[in-house]
């Protein structure tokens, strides 16, 4: 017996695995597949993020407080600090005599010129005004006697005035002591007196009282009786 053909007959083949390639078109395919997923899930988040944003912008919106408010008896300053005003002065009546320029009300309560008391000009002649000024306005305001006031006399001259504080205001006694030299400040509602001292020709009368407010630019006349 030939012993190459025995063996040749006893050996058998083992069968070989091919693994197919993948086509150009299945790999396009899987991509676009893939691609198409994540859009997919791109859209979905971003569907979701929007439906839940309006009940975070409620409640948002619930824990945004309101601005305080004053009441009437508080005034907001600059600084957001609450300051207390002044006290209601009940109802309002004008002055018979009231002269209304811009916020204020002003009354001239006495014209006089006083006796046994002459300036050292011999022609001149004092003039004494009491008068009051109430702020009708939502403001304060300052009041500026001889700033704000100017008295002109019947030759329509501008007569001088007394500051006080000085050696001529003081010669006059009490009443250069009421001649404060001060610029108060007079609150809404709020009613202010004061005392001024002018000096005029002997020969002439108090004819008319100019007021120009240096804080409101309100100006007017107030004639004088």
């Amino acid at each position: 017996m030939d012993r190459r053909h025995t063996v040749g007959k006893g050996v058998s083949q083992q069968p070989t695995l091919t693994i197919p390639t993948p086509s150009k078109r299945l790999i396009i395919g899987i991509g676009l597949a893939i691609i198409l997923i994540a859009a997919m899930a791109l859209i979905a988040v971003t569907i979701a993020l929007t439906t839940s944003s309006p009940a975070t912008d409620t409640a948002a919106v619930a824990n945004v407080q309101e601005p305080a408010v004053a009441n009437t008896d508080q005034q907001v300053s600059p600084n957001g600090v609450q300051a207390q005003t002044s006290e209601p002065t009940g109802d309002f009546t004008r002055p018979a005599d009231a002269v209304r320029i811009g916020e204020f009300l002003i009354t001239v309560n006495s014209v006089s010129t006083p006796s046994g008391i002459n300036p050292p000009e011999a022609h001149l002649k004092y003039v004494v005004i009491e008068l009051s000024v109430q702020n009708v306005g939502t403001s304060s305001s300052t009041i500026r006697d001889i700033d704000d006031f100017t008295l002109f006399d019947s030759d329509g001259v501008r007569a001088s005035a007394l500051v006080g504080g000085d050696a001529e205001s003081d010669a006059l006694g009490e009443l250069g002591k009421r001649l404060r030299g001060e610029y108060p400040r007079v609150e809404p509602g709020q009613t202010l007196g004061r005392v001024m001292v002018f000096k005029i020709l002997k020969d002439t009368k108090p004819a008319r009282l100019e007021f120009s407010s240096l804080d409101t630019g309100a100006s007017g006349t107030i004639p004088l009786k």
